[in-house]
């Protein structure tokens, strides 16, 4: 779903097209950590947060960030 939405937020031109390729690359719960994850909920409270989080870390940099 991640990879879907980078897709369309390259086409609308809101992020770098090297950008949604390394997100769509890497968006796949296989390649996150669920601990990291879980560990994060729990410091949170919110289970979208974390999620983002570990996008971020798996995507890298510089794409992470979007």
């Amino acid at each position: 779903m991640e990879g879907a939405r980078a897709g369309a937020q390259d086409e609308l031109g809101i992020i770098p097209a090297a950008a949604a390729e390394a997100i769509a690359k890497v968006a796949r719960l296989d390649l996150m950590d669920r601990a990291r994850i879980d560990e994060g909920f729990a410091r949170t409270g919110h289970t979208l947060v974390p999620l983002v989080w570990e996008l971020s870390r798996i995507v890298g940099e510089p794409h992470g960030g979007w």
